[in-house]
């Protein structure tokens, strides 16, 4: 049986090489028992020299499609003419809203949303505020079909404050295999 350092330094190299390897894996590999390596690996966490992480297989994303959701508020920023030169006017922020950072607070309730139960059906991928363009933030998430983001995009998108509009476009799995 390696020592204590020896299979920690062990653990930590075969992670290097392999950052996708499972606990089962790296068992196999060092000849130590599953709950040795957890044991290890838990360790080494609250050492802060790992972190644990997840890791999506190629399986997964066959069965998921993405989603890209364009969200248009009330606060759109501002978009460069097409000259180039002057901003475009857009529509201003209501005098009673005295919050300079709607677009942050509704990305950051959006993504808390999404963590909850209701919407297991929907995987975040990321969102962004974006400038310059017709809407002024994009949301991007995989699911195994259109219902579930459409769901979530009446029931909770559009239901907050100073959302103006949105389109959904969606690119279906490329492979069946």
């Amino acid at each position: 049986m390696p020592k204590r350092n020896d299979l920690r330094q062990r653990i930590i190299s075969l992670i290097r090489l392999q950052p996708t390897l499972t606990r089962a894996e790296l068992s196999k590999k060092l000849g130590v028992t599953y709950q040795a390596v957890q044991k290890h690996l838990k360790s080494l966490e609250n050492d802060q020299l790992v972190v644990p992480s997840f890791h999506v297989t190629d399986k997964w994303r066959r069965e998921q499609d993405k989603f890209w959701v364009f969200i248009e508020t009330q606060f759109l920023p501002p978009s460069v003419s097409a000259e180039g030169d002057a901003p475009v006017p857009v529509a201003s922020k209501p005098e009673s809203d005295g919050d300079q950072h709607y677009q942050r607070k509704l990305c950051t309730e959006i993504t808390k949303e999404l963590a909850k139960d209701t919407w297991r059906h929907l995987t975040f991928d990321e969102i962004h505020i974006l400038l310059g363009g017709q809407c002024d933030i994009l949301l991007s998430v995989y699911a195994p079909g259109a219902e579930p983001v459409w769901e979530f995009v009446t029931n909770f998108v559009r239901t907050r404050d100073h959302v103006v509009r949105t389109s959904t476009v969606w690119s279906m799995s490329q492979s069946t295999e």
